[in-house]
């Protein structure tokens, strides 16, 4: 059976390859941003793996701290201005400890 739409043989609901649809992730990304349901993420794997070791040390499961769940406008575009463009973003979850 010979496939009528896929990355090999195009279609009209193409890019079909996820490294070849990063503008289209972005413009969503951009929306929620926006909207506040969405925040970059600027940590380096370093802190990444730091705070997973200090979970695992207190047999918890690894979390996110939300180290850039509350940065201003002001330090993302610094952040932006250093690293440039990231891929790694966060839902805004809400919560009685935030």
């Amino acid at each position: 059976m010979a496939a009528c739409t896929g990355p090999d043989v195009g279609g009209e609901h193409g890019p079909y390859r996820q490294s070849e649809r990063t503008q289209l992730y972005k413009q969503y990304v951009d929306v929620l941003v926006e909207q506040g349901k969405a925040y970059p993420c600027f940590c380096t794997d370093e802190e990444l793996q730091q705070m997973k070791a200090e979970a695992e040390a207190q047999s918890l499961p690894p979390i996110y701290r939300g180290k850039w769940a509350h940065a201003s406008k002001e330090e993302v575009e610094q952040e932006l201005a250093k690293v440039g463009f990231r891929n790694m973003f966060h839902m805004s979850v809400c919560c009685s400890s935030c």
